[in-house]
Protein backbone atom coordinates (compact mmCIF):
# COMPACT_ATOMS: atom_id res chain seq x y z
CA UNK A 1 0.00 0.00 0.00
CA UNK A 2 2.93 2.44 0.49
CA UNK A 3 4.16 1.85 -2.82
CA UNK A 4 1.15 2.46 -4.35
CA UNK A 5 0.51 6.00 -2.20
CA UNK A 6 4.28 6.88 -3.28
CA UNK A 7 2.45 6.76 -7.48
CA UNK A 8 -0.63 8.37 -6.55
CA UNK A 9 0.87 11.52 -7.36
CA UNK A 10 2.29 10.45 -11.14
CA UNK A 11 -1.45 10.35 -12.14
CA UNK A 12 -2.02 11.78 -15.61
CA UNK A 13 -2.87 12.23 -18.82
CA UNK A 14 -1.30 12.22 -21.56
CA UNK A 15 -1.65 12.96 -25.11
CA UNK A 16 0.46 11.30 -28.08
CA UNK A 17 -0.19 12.17 -31.48
CA UNK A 18 -0.44 8.58 -33.62
CA UNK A 19 0.35 8.32 -37.87
CA UNK A 20 -2.26 8.46 -40.02
CA UNK A 21 -4.18 11.87 -38.28
CA UNK A 22 -4.66 9.60 -35.41
CA UNK A 23 -3.80 10.36 -31.77
CA UNK A 24 -4.03 8.32 -28.69
CA UNK A 25 -4.85 9.39 -24.74
CA UNK A 26 -3.24 7.49 -21.99
CA UNK A 27 -5.22 7.61 -18.36
CA UNK A 28 -2.55 6.82 -15.48
CA UNK A 29 -4.03 6.76 -12.02
CA UNK A 30 -5.23 4.77 -8.94
CA UNK A 31 -7.06 1.93 -10.26
CA UNK A 32 -9.76 2.26 -7.86
CA UNK A 33 -10.42 5.31 -9.66
CA UNK A 34 -9.63 4.70 -13.54
CA UNK A 35 -11.63 1.25 -13.06
CA UNK A 36 -15.01 3.13 -12.58
CA UNK A 37 -14.25 5.57 -15.62
CA UNK A 38 -13.41 2.54 -17.71
CA UNK A 39 -16.48 0.70 -16.43
CA UNK A 40 -18.88 3.94 -17.26
CA UNK A 41 -17.45 3.89 -20.74
CA UNK A 42 -17.91 -0.15 -21.33
CA UNK A 43 -21.52 0.13 -20.01
CA UNK A 44 -22.49 2.81 -22.55
CA UNK A 45 -20.75 1.15 -25.43
CA UNK A 46 -22.54 -2.90 -24.40
CA UNK A 47 -25.80 -1.16 -24.19
CA UNK A 48 -24.95 0.57 -27.78
CA UNK A 49 -23.77 -2.60 -29.01
CA UNK A 50 -27.20 -4.43 -27.58
CA UNK A 51 -29.05 -1.74 -29.55
CA UNK A 52 -27.88 -2.61 -32.72
CA UNK A 53 -24.39 -0.45 -33.12
CA UNK A 54 -22.60 -2.34 -35.56
CA UNK A 55 -19.15 -0.74 -34.01
CA UNK A 56 -16.24 -2.64 -32.26
CA UNK A 57 -16.78 -1.91 -28.81
CA UNK A 58 -13.19 0.22 -28.88
CA UNK A 59 -14.99 2.46 -31.13
CA UNK A 60 -18.43 2.77 -28.64
CA UNK A 61 -16.09 3.70 -25.60
CA UNK A 62 -14.80 6.41 -27.17
CA UNK A 63 -18.29 7.41 -28.46
CA UNK A 64 -19.39 7.36 -24.88
CA UNK A 65 -16.26 9.41 -23.73
CA UNK A 66 -16.50 12.03 -26.56
CA UNK A 67 -20.64 11.99 -25.73
CA UNK A 68 -19.69 12.92 -21.89
CA UNK A 69 -16.85 15.04 -21.88
CA UNK A 70 -18.16 16.97 -24.86
CA UNK A 71 -21.95 16.70 -24.26
CA UNK A 72 -21.94 15.66 -28.05
CA UNK A 73 -21.24 18.90 -28.94
CA UNK A 74 -17.67 18.46 -30.90
CA UNK A 75 -18.06 20.88 -33.20
CA UNK A 76 -19.00 23.78 -30.96
CA UNK A 77 -15.27 23.49 -29.06
CA UNK A 78 -12.85 25.65 -30.02
CA UNK A 79 -9.21 24.03 -29.75
CA UNK A 80 -6.26 26.19 -31.17
CA UNK A 81 -4.01 23.97 -33.26
CA UNK A 82 -1.21 25.72 -34.91
CA UNK A 83 -0.91 24.63 -38.15
CA UNK A 84 2.19 25.37 -41.28
CA UNK A 85 0.87 24.84 -44.37
CA UNK A 86 2.27 26.35 -47.33
CA UNK A 87 -0.44 28.64 -49.62
CA UNK A 88 -0.73 27.01 -52.56
CA UNK A 89 -1.49 23.39 -50.65
CA UNK A 90 -4.45 25.90 -49.04
CA UNK A 91 -5.23 27.41 -52.28
CA UNK A 92 -5.54 24.10 -53.80
CA UNK A 93 -2.76 24.36 -56.12
CA UNK A 94 -0.43 21.89 -54.58
CA UNK A 95 -0.58 18.38 -52.68
CA UNK A 96 2.41 19.22 -50.32
CA UNK A 97 1.45 18.83 -46.70
CA UNK A 98 1.17 21.21 -43.80
CA UNK A 99 2.21 20.35 -40.11
CA UNK A 100 0.38 20.45 -36.89
CA UNK A 101 2.77 22.18 -34.78
CA UNK A 102 3.66 19.58 -31.88
CA UNK A 103 1.99 16.84 -34.07
CA UNK A 104 3.47 16.41 -37.03
CA UNK A 105 2.12 16.21 -41.16
CA UNK A 106 -1.47 16.69 -42.47
CA UNK A 107 -2.48 15.85 -45.10
CA UNK A 108 -4.57 18.70 -47.69
CA UNK A 109 -7.74 16.83 -47.43
CA UNK A 110 -7.09 17.18 -43.20
CA UNK A 111 -6.18 20.29 -43.54
CA UNK A 112 -9.15 21.65 -45.79
CA UNK A 113 -11.53 20.44 -43.29
CA UNK A 114 -9.64 22.11 -40.52
CA UNK A 115 -9.84 25.56 -42.46
CA UNK A 116 -13.52 24.93 -42.85
CA UNK A 117 -14.83 25.16 -39.43
CA UNK A 118 -17.29 27.38 -38.36
CA UNK A 119 -15.14 28.86 -35.90
CA UNK A 120 -11.40 29.17 -37.19
CA UNK A 121 -8.94 31.66 -36.23
CA UNK A 122 -6.37 32.41 -38.42
CA UNK A 123 -2.78 34.11 -37.71
CA UNK A 124 -1.02 34.92 -40.85
CA UNK A 125 2.70 33.47 -40.60
CA UNK A 126 5.06 34.38 -43.22
CA UNK A 127 8.28 31.88 -43.37
CA UNK A 128 10.96 32.10 -45.98
CA UNK A 129 11.39 28.67 -47.63
CA UNK A 130 14.95 29.24 -47.81
CA UNK A 131 16.04 30.45 -44.30
CA UNK A 132 12.84 28.87 -42.38
CA UNK A 133 12.75 32.31 -40.87
CA UNK A 134 9.07 33.18 -39.79
CA UNK A 135 7.73 36.46 -38.57
CA UNK A 136 3.84 37.33 -38.24
CA UNK A 137 2.67 39.01 -41.11
CA UNK A 138 0.95 42.96 -40.47
CA UNK A 139 -0.89 42.89 -43.38
CA UNK A 140 -4.60 44.05 -42.31
CA UNK A 141 -3.43 43.08 -38.48
CA UNK A 142 -2.23 39.23 -39.59
CA UNK A 143 -5.51 37.67 -38.52
CA UNK A 144 -8.63 36.61 -39.71
CA UNK A 145 -11.57 35.44 -38.25
CA UNK A 146 -14.17 33.44 -39.61
CA UNK A 147 -17.10 32.38 -38.32
CA UNK A 148 -20.50 30.71 -39.13
CA UNK A 149 -22.44 34.16 -39.73
CA UNK A 150 -19.61 35.21 -42.42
Amino acid sequence: MERHQQRVPDSAIEFAPEEDGMASMTVYGSAEVVRPIFDVLDQCARSAKAAGAKTRLGMLRLDALTGITLGGQLQNRVTELRVTIPASSLAGASPAPGEAHGYGALTTDVLHKLAEGDNVFWRRIVADPMTGLSWMSDLDGGTRRRSASS
